[in-house]
């Protein structure tokens, strides 16, 4: 079975068929011309697609009978496109969406290397210390009859009960019941009670937290954008950009925001009584209201929201590098002097 796939990927296949569409050549040749394309990775699938559309479904359920390949929000859009007789234009807004999305995802991917780098460093250090070296330096200095410094029988002590293979294992085990009774099993998916804790607590953290509230807001944006120059409802738009919000707490604000929405609130008031968008946000979503351009104000949020994350990630990947230098400097430093400071003294003595 054809797994998920690029976001990349699914861009170029979006993009080739709106260009193919736009050239009047009709939607199964288009599908099938691509199916034959090696490098897209899913071709079994769009073949499974044809036979869909053959047999006289639309588009947009085609792409829904492959979740694990196209993302939710897809179907939605092109149904949109469906509906308003749009169908290439919006082929193309979906391969922009994707291009930006996965844009954002790779640069905070990357900017997550560095220290994760330096943590498996420091980690692969530390077990080779504790498991191989401390022990015989040890049983080197009790032999000697040299008294260990504090600090030295600080750093043996706390290491050794730290990574001490009971330890670990009981670590391990305890890790394991957790995943097990949090997740479905083997499915790995988060129960919803606790994504939801999760997913509210997060947003609070230094840092992360806002980081997080805005790339939502540039997604969720970006969807509502495309949906509403699509020819979707506002009300159906909602609906389905709440969907991409990535966050069971901000996906609940949305959600009583659209029930106000129905309710007769304005969208401005709505989004700004239950705090889904920042305040940027909300303010100039009330200028568009009133002058009518929301589906052009959505989509320059969006960007606005974009560029501000790109910039967060960059700001927090210069000061984490440093940072994470200084941590692994400190740590190696006390390692250090704990080890080598017995074996002064001794030198010392002799």
């Amino acid at each position: 079975m054809e797994r998920s796939v690029s976001h990349q990927k699914l861009s170029r296949f979006f993009r080739s068929v709106g260009l193919m569409l736009g050239s009047g050549i009709t939607l199964m040749d288009s599908l099938r011309h691509l199916s034959q394309d090696e490098s897209l990775l899913f071709g079994e699938t769009v073949r499974d697609m044809n036979r869909e559309l053959t047999a006289g479904k639309t588009f947009s359920y085609a792409l829904r009978q492959h979740p694990n390949i196209f993302p939710r929000v897809t179907g939605d859009l092109v149904q949109a496109g469906e509906y308003s007789g749009t169908l290439h234009k919006c082929l193309d807004k979906i391969g922009d969406y994707l291009d930006r999305s996965s844009y954002l995802e790779q640069r905070f991917k990357a900017a997550m290397i560095y220290p994760l780098i330096i943590i498996v460093l420091m980690l692969i250090m530390v077990l080779t210390m504790v498991w191989f070296v401390f022990p015989r330096e040890k049983e080197l200095l009790q032999s000697l009859g040299a008294e260990m410094p504090l600090i030295t029988r600080a750093v043996f002590d706390g290491l050794g009960l730290v990574f001490h293979p009971v330890t670990v294992a009981a670590v391990g085990i305890l890790g394991f019941a957790l995943f097990t009774h949090y997740t479905g099993g083997r499915s790995g998916k988060p129960k919803e009670s606790f994504r939801r804790l999760v997913d509210t607590h997060i947003l609070s953290v230094p840092i992360f937290g806002p980081l997080l509230f805005k790339f939502s807001a540039a997604r969720t944006l970006s969807v509502l954008a495309t949906l509403l120059d699509s020819g979707a409802t506002l009300d159906a738009s909602l609906k389905c950009a709440s969907r991409m919000m990535g966050n069971m707490e901000l996906e609940s604000r949305m959600e009583r925001a659209h029930q106000d929405l129905r309710n007769g609130y304005l969208l401005s008031d709505s989004l700004e009584n239950h705090e889904v968008f920042p305040t940027l946000a909300v303010h100039l979503i009330r200028v568009a209201e009133e002058s009518g351009g929301l589906p052009k104000m959505a989509n320059r949020l969006s960007r606005i929201f974009e560029n501000e994350v790109e910039s967060a990630i960059d700001t927090a990947a210069t000061l984490v590098e440093p940072l994470a230098l200084i941590v692994m400097g400190v740590f190696v430093g006390v390692v250090l002097l704990a080890t080598l400071l017995p074996t002064a003294s001794i030198v010392t003595n002799l």
